[in-house]
C-alpha cells in the first residue's frame, strides 16, 4: 500500500483537527499559534516568486507572440476579469440585512492622510514596494520588466537564471505545502475548539455564495465564451476535459493538470477548428503563460473582503467598489494568503477574521481550483484561436453572451439573497453582551449605592484638607450620572451599577482604604451638588469645557474620546467625508453643552443645530427630522450595541479629541491633586489599559461559557 496522496493527508489532518476541537473544546486553542506559523511560512516565497515567475514568463515571449497576445488575447482576459470582478461586487447586495454593531475599534477612525495611490500602483522605488508589501506596485514592476525583456538581445542570459530561481522558490513552496496537513490540522482544531454556532452561521453565507458563483463560472461563463466565439460545441468541452477538471478539484492544484490541459486543448482545436500548426503551437505558449495571471477562481475569493466588512459592521461603501476591484485584482497576482490580510488592513477591517478565510478554504479552495482549471482551458483555446484568426467575431453573439451572463449573475444574487433572508437565521447577541457586563475591580470594597440623594456631608473643619476629612470619616462619596452614561456608568441587566468610571471609583476607595458611597447626580445640577457637599467627586463621563473648568476643580483627563456622529444605518454614507459635510445642509442634534454647541457651529456652519438634554430620545426615534447626533466614537459605539439600527461615523478629515476628567467639589484641591497622581499610577500600572480594553474595546466582554465538547459534556472526563 503506497503513501497517501497529499490531498488525502490534508483531508485526514482537517478531520483529525475537527475531531480534537470537538472533543477537547477550548483546551486545544493553543494550536492556533501553529496555524499562524504555517500561514506565515506560506507567505515567505510569494513576492519573490511573483518577481521571477511573472518577469520570466513575459520575457520568454517573442515580439510576434507578445504583440498578438496584447492585441487579441488580452481582450479575452479583460472580458473574463471584468465579469468576475462584477460578479464579486454584485454579490455584496445578496448579504442579508442583519442587526449588527460592535465595540469601539481604532479602525473606526480613518487615517488622517489619504492612501498614497501613486505608491500603491507606481513602482517608483521597487525596493520600497517590496519592503512595504505593496503587491500592486510589485506586479506592475514585473510586467514592465518582463515586457522590456521581450525585445532584448541575449535575454536568455537573464531568463534562464530567473527560471532556476523560480524552480528553487517552487521547491521551498512545495516543502511548505507538504506541511499543509499539519497547518490545517492546527487551524481546524483551534477553530473547532473555539468557534461558536453563530460564527458558523455567518461564515456559511460566504461559503454558499462562493460555491454558487464558482459553479456558475465553471459551467456557464467560461465554457460559453468558447462555444460562442469558436466552433467548439459547449458539451464537448466537458467531454475532453472532465478528467482534468476532476483531478484539479480533488488535488486542489491546477499546476498538476497543465500537461493534460495543453494536450487536450490541442486535440479540441485540431478536431473542431483547424489543423494549422501555428494554432497548436499557440496552445503550448498560452497554457503555462495564463497560469501566471489571476484566474476567475482566484478573483472570486475577493468576495471575502466585503463579506468580512459585512460580518464586522465595517461595510465597504459602494463608492469604494472600484477601489476594491482594482486593488484586489493586482494583489491577487500573488498568493491570496498575502492579498487578503493586506486588503483587510487597507479597508480597516479587523485582521483576525482572516482565520475564518482559512477555515472556509477547506471547502472553497476545491471550487476555486475547479474554476481556475476551466479558466485556463478557456483562455488556452480561445486565446489560441484569437492569435491565429480563428475567432468567430459577431456583435450579435457578443451582446447575447454578455446579456445572458449578466442576467445569470443577477439571478444568482437575487436567489442567494432570498435564501439568506428566509433560511439563514443570524441572531443579534451584542445587546445581551453589553447588558451583562460586570465590574472588574474593587473586590472586597464596602459600598452603598443610593437611588436618591442623601443629605449633604459635613464640611471639613477650617484648614482641614478634603482628602484628610475623607480619611477621618472613612467614606468616599462619589457621584454617578443619574441618567446613565454608557459604558462609564449604567445599570446592567441584573440592576447593578457598572461601568468604567464605577470600576475606577471602587479602585479609588480600595486604594484610599475607605468605604464607598455612590450617589446619583444629574448633569444639570452638577455644580450645585458638588459645591453643596452632596458628593466629593463625580466619576462618570464629564467633558472638560472652559465654562465648567472655571466653576469646578477637574482632575487630569483619565481618557480621551473621539468626536463622532451617530445616525441611522441607512444614512451612514452621507457622513463619511468632513469636507463635504462642511458645505452640507442637515439637522444635527447637539448635547446641551454651550461650549460644544459653539464648536459644532464652527465645524458644521451650514447645519441646523437642535439642542438636546438627553441622547435617549434620539436613539428611541423620538427626534423627528434630525439626521445625525454629535457624540463620541467610544461611547457611541457602545450605545449602538443596544440600538444596532444606528451607526457611528468619524468623518474623514475630522480629528477632534475630547478630554474626560473627574470634577471635584470646590475646596477639594487636595483631593484633585491626590487623584491626579492616582490616575497617573493607574495609567502606568496597567489598570486604565485593562479597563479600556474591557469597557471600550469589548475584549473578553462576552461571558464565555465553556463551549460544548465531548470530553466535558459527554464523557465527563474533563472539568
Amino acid at each position: 500500500m503506497g503513501k497517501p496522496s497529499l490531498s488525502s493527508q490534508i483531508m485526514a489532518g482537517v478531520a483529525i483537527g475537527l475531531f480534537l476541537g470537538l472533543f477537547f473544546g477550548e483546551r486545544v486553542a493553543f494550536l492556533g499559534i501553529v496555524g499562524t506559523i504555517y500561514v506565515k511560512l506560506l507567505q515567505v516565497t510569494v513576492l519573490p516568486y511573483i518577481i521571477v515567475s511573472l518577469t520570466g514568463s513575459l520575457g520568454k515571449l517573442s515580439m510576434h507572440q507578445a504583440s498578438v497576445m496584447a492585441k487579441r488575447v488580452s481582450l479575452i482576459f479583460l472580458l473574463l476579469w471584468t465579469f468576475t470582478l462584477l460578479a464579486v461586487l454584485l454579490s455584496v447586495f445578496s448579504f442579508p440585512a442583519i442587526e449588527s454593531a460592535s465595540f469601539f475599534s481604532k479602525s473606526m477612525i480613518p487615517d488622517a492622510q489619504e492612501p498614497d495611490y501613486l505608491s500603491l500602483y507606481i513602482p517608483f522605488n521597487p525596493f520600497f514596494a517590496l519592503s512595504q508589501n505593496l503587491v500592486p506596485a510589485v506586479v506592475v514592476f514585473c510586467i514592465l520588466m518582463g515586457t522590456a525583456l521581450i525585445g532584448v538581445e541575449r535575454k536568455e542570459l537573464i531568463i534562464e537564471p530567473l527560471d532556476v530561481v523560480a524552480k528553487g522558490l517552487l521547491k521551498i513552496t512545495n516543502f511548505f505545502v507538504k506541511l499543509t496537513p499539519i497547518g490545517l490540522f492546527a487551524i481546524a482544531a483551534s477553530a473547532a475548539g473555539t468557534m461558536y454556532v453563530e460564527d458558523l452561521k455567518q461564515l456559511q453565507v460566504y461559503i454558499i455564495l462562493y460555491i454558487a458563483l464558482s459553479l456558475y463560472f465553471t459551467f456557464w461563463v467560461l465554457p460559453a465564451l468558447v462555444s460562442s466565439f469558436t466552433n467548439v460545441p459547449y458539451r464537448r468541452l466537458f467531454t475532453f476535459f472532465k478528467e482534468a477538471l476532476m483531478m484539479a478539484f480533488f488535488t486542489g492544484s491546477v499546476f498538476v493538470v497543465l500537461p493534460m490541459i495543453t494536450e487536450n486543448a490541442a486535440k479540441v482545436i485540431r478536431r473542431y477548428i483547424t489543423r494549422d500548426e501555428d494554432t497548436s503551437r499557440a496552445v503550448e505558449v498560452l497554457a503555462p503563460a495564463s497560469f501566471n495571471f489571476p484566474s476567475s477562481g482566484k478573483l472570486l475569493l475577493l468576495l471575502f473582503v466585503p463579506f468580512a466588512g459585512w460580518m464586522t459592521n465595517s461595510d465597504i461603501s459602494p463608492d469604494r467598489f472600484f477601489e476594491l476591484a482594482s486593488l484586489g485584482f493586482f494583489s491577487f497576482f500573488g498568493s491570496v494568503n498575502v492579498a487578503v490580510p493586506w486588503l483587510l488592513d487597507f479597508f480597516r477591517i479587523q485582521a483576525d477574521i482572516f482565520n475564518l478565510f482559512l477555515m472556509s478554504g477547506i471547502v472553497n479552495s476545491r471550487f476555486s481550483t475547479l474554476t481556475a482549471a476551466m479558466f485556463t482551458i478557456v483562455v488556452t483555446i480561445a486565446g489560441a484561436c484569437a492569435m491565429t484568426g480563428n475567432i468567430r467575431l459577431s456583435l450579435g453573439r457578443l451582446i447575447r453572451y454578455v446579456a445572458l451572463t449578466l442576467a445569470g449573475c443577477v439571478a444568482i444574487v437575487v436567489v442567494m439573497g432570498l435564501v439568506f433572508r428566509f433560511v439563514v437565521n443570524i441572531e443579534y447577541e451584542k445587546r445581551d453582551v453589553a447588558l451583562e457586563m460586570t465590574l472588574q475591580l474593587g473586590e472586597g470594597v464596602e459600598v452603598k449605592v443610593f437611588d436618591r440623594q442623601p443629605p449633604p456631608l459635613p464640611r471639613p473643619a477650617p484648614g482641614v484638607p478634603l482628602i484628610q476629612a475623607i480619611k477621618e470619616r472613612g467614606v468616599l462619596r462619589v457621584g454617578y450620572p443619574k441618567e446613565g452614561k454608557m459604558p462609564y456608568a449604567y445599570r446592567n441587566r441584573a440592576g447593578e451599577l457598572v461601568g468604567l468610571s464605577i470600576d475606577l471609583a471602587y479602585q479609588l476607595a480600595s486604594d484610599m482604604g475607605v468605604r464607598l458611597e455612590l450617589v446619583p447626580v444629574h448633569h444639570r445640577n452638577l455644580v450645585r451638588d458638588l459645591n453643596s457637599a452632596v458628593v466629593d467627586v463625580v466619576m462618570g463621563h464629564d467633558l472638560i469645557t472652559p465654562e465648567s473648568a472655571m466653576r469646578l476643580n477637574f482632575t487630569i483627563p483619565f481618557i480621551y474620546e473621539t468626536l463622532a456622529l451617530i445616525m441611522p444605518d441607512y444614512k451612514r454614507n452621507m457622513f463619511q467625508d468632513y469636507e463635504r459635510l462642511r458645505n452640507a445642509k442637515f439637522r444635527l442634534a447637539v448635547p446641551d453643552i454651550p461650549y460644544y454647541t459653539k464648536k459644532m457651529k464652527v465645524l458644521f456652519p451650514n447645519a441646523d443645530m437642535v439642542s438636546i438634554g438627553s441622547v435617549k430620545p434620539f436613539f428611541q426615534g423620538k427626534l423627528k427630522n434630525v439626521d445625525a447626533m454629535v457624540y463620541t466614537a467610544e461611547g457611541g459605539a457602545f450605545m449602538t450595541l443596544i440600538y444596532p439600527q444606528f451607526s457611528v461615523v468619524v468623518p474623514k478629515g475630522l480629528a477632534v479629541k475630547l478630554p474626560l476628567a473627574f470634577p471635584v467639589r470646590r475646596g477639594g484641591a487636595s483631593l484633585a491633586k491626590f487623584m491626579n497622581s492616582w490616575i497617573e499610577m493607574k495609567r502606568h500600572d496597567g489598570t486604565l489599559e485593562r479597563l479600556t480594553k474591557y469597557w471600550i474595546l469589548g475584549e473578553n466582554a462576552k461571558q464565555v461559557k465553556p463551549r460544548w465538547c465531548i470530553a466535558r459534556d459527554v464523557l465527563h472526563i474533563m472539568e
